[in-house]
Formats: C-alpha cells, structure tokens, sequence
C-alpha cells in the first residue's frame, strides 16, 4: 500500500477497534492517490474471517485476491454515470444470507457520477441498509454527493502528500534519484500520472515546453516558437495544466511566498518579468485556464493558439498589461 494510504487504512482500523464503523464509508481522495488500492484493502479487511492481517491466508482473504469472493460487489460508473438500474442491481446483491460471518460489501467507485435518480435510490439503501452489509463509496469530490448521503456515511479522507514525500515514492517506483517536481506539479500532486508522464513521452515534453517558455520570456524566442511546440507535442490539457502552474508561481513570486524547490520555474528573471503584470490580470488569466480546464474533449484549433500567443505576448510585457 503507498505511504500516504496507511494513514487514512490505520484510521479506519482504529474505527472498527472501537467498535464505531458505521454501516456506509465514504472515502474522499483525489483522483491518482490509488483510492482503490484502499478500498479494495478494507474490503478485504472487513470480510476477513481471522482479523484483518494483510498478509492473511483464510478462505475469505484468498478469495478476495483470486477476485472471486462472492460477498464482494464493485459498482463502477457505465459511460459518464452511474445510473438507477445499476444501483438498484448492486444495492439487491446486498440482500440474502451472506457466505461468511461479517456479512457483505459493497463498493461504488467514483460516487460523483451518480444520477440524481441513482443518489435517491442509494439514500434508501442508507437509511434502511440490509442487515450485515457494509456500503463502501469512493470520491474524488464529495461536494457533488446529495447532503442527505454526506449526513449518513462516515468520512475517511485521504490526504494528499507533500511534493517531497511523492519524489521520494516516484524515485523508489522508477530507481532513480531525480527531481519530479515538474510532473508532479503539472499532474496537480497526482503520482500515478506523474508516472504515466515519466515512463511515457509526456515527461521530456514537458521539460521542453518549460525551456521553450523561459525562451520567450528571455526574449531569446519569439512567442509564435512556444505556441507552434506546445502545439505539436502537448495535448490541450497538458498544455493549460503547465500555464496553471507557471501563473501559480508567478502570483506567489509577487507576494513573496515562492519556493524554488517546489516550482517550475527556476530562473528568477523569468519569474520578475512575469511578476510586473497586474495581478489582477494574473488572477483572470489563472480563472480562463480553469474554465478551460473543465471543457471535456478540448482540441487544439486556430482561435486556441492566436489566444495562447497573445497570453505569452502579455507574460513577457509585450502589451499594455504592466502594473
């Protein structure tokens, strides 16, 4: 189990020591901590039969990592949602005489897409639960879930690492002994795509994307030369993740609460060059970047990139924005 899981796994333990495990657990975790390498481990726990030790060999625990435990059900999201009929279906495999003595579980990954049909047929679950059964709902937000359900499940939340704790774990994952930070940060502290960035392509991409920006604002590059790589490299999303971060820091520079082992921008003239624009017009660039963000399927177009030129023009002083 990653390090930053044993935390939350060692409250849940502490919970059903005392007695006080309620009979639904939401458990709250941004998307890339491996939530599910959690819930699988108390599923496991739960319905073990001699304790809960990890490294138990009884019938149920044997069971559960062949896959093939039949107290165990997973409810996950069909498409973009998780529907009322797949509810129903998982919520009806909780009735009935369970097969070992601590009754049965069930986990619904990625609760936020269920329809608001699929939360009011859960909330009945919840309030009259069938006997012996242990709801377990995975979420990366929480605020998307009914109140009404937030106010019947107890809460465990995983808690994201420190960017030095998820250097040490991608060094240990990949037998090295680098500085991540760049992933990380562009991942928004996610490791496992922080991975994915490293063993991939999208890793030495980045790194390039950063030389070309300090490029620009250096004025060693014109702006047209950031926008044409990011272009034929990044993906949109990559691309909007790195700006997010570069005006991240050029707003914390100007407060004076950056930190160098924890930026992507190393060269403080890049950062004092970008840091007298108006803050104000910092704040707005970082709120666009967000919106776009959120566009499911976003693709590079023409308009896209005569925007991304004009904003690098802004951040190396070209237009009229300076404070």
């Amino acid at each position: 189990m990653h390090s930053w899981l044993e935390k939350a796994y060692q409250a849940y333990q502490k919970i059903k020591a005392q007695g006080r495990l309620s009979h639904a657990l939401l458990i709250c975790g941004s998307s890339g901590l491996g939530t599910n390498e959690l819930t699988y481990e108390i599923a496991r726990d739960y319905l073990c039969s001699q304790g809960g030790d990890a490294h138990c060999t009884c019938h149920s625990c044997e069971m559960f990592r062949a896959s093939t435990h039949p107290d165990f059900y997973v409810l996950k999201k069909e498409g973009r949602s998780i529907g009322v009929d797949s509810l129903r279906g998982a919520t009806s495999m909780l009735e009935g005489t369970a097969t070992n003595a601590n009754g049965k579980v069930l986990l619904i990954e990625d609760a936020e897409f269920m329809t608001v049909q699929a939360s009011n047929a859960l909330l009945k679950t919840l309030e009259e639960p069938p006997p012996n059964s242990f709801i377990m709902l995975s979420t990366g937000s929480p605020k998307s879930l009914l109140p009404t359900i937030l106010s019947r499940t107890m809460k465990l939340t995983i808690t994201t690492p420190s960017l030095s704790e998820l250097n040490v774990f991608l060094n240990k994952e990949l037998n090295t002994t680098n500085d991540y930070t760049l992933e990380l940060l562009v991942s928004g502290l996610n490791p496992l795509q922080a991975l994915e960035f490293i063993q991939g392509e999208d890793g030495k991409k980045l790194k390039d994307a950063v030389k070309a920006f300090n490029d620009v604002i250096l004025r060693n590059a014109l702006p047209s030369y950031f926008v044409q790589m990011v272009d034929k490299k990044l993906s949109p999303e990559l691309t909007f993740a790195l700006l997010f971060e570069v005006l991240k820091e050029a707003m914390r520079f100007q407060v004076g609460a950056y930190k160098k082992e924890e930026s992507i921008l190393q060269d403080k003239q890049v950062l004092q060059i970008i840091a007298r624009i108006d803050p104000a017009c910092l704040a707005q660039g970082l709120k666009k970047i967000m919106d776009l963000k959120k566009v499911p399927g976003l693709k590079v177009s023409m308009v896209n990139n005569l925007q991304l030129l004009t904003f690098m023009e802004l951040l190396r002083g070209d237009e009229a924005y300076i404070d």
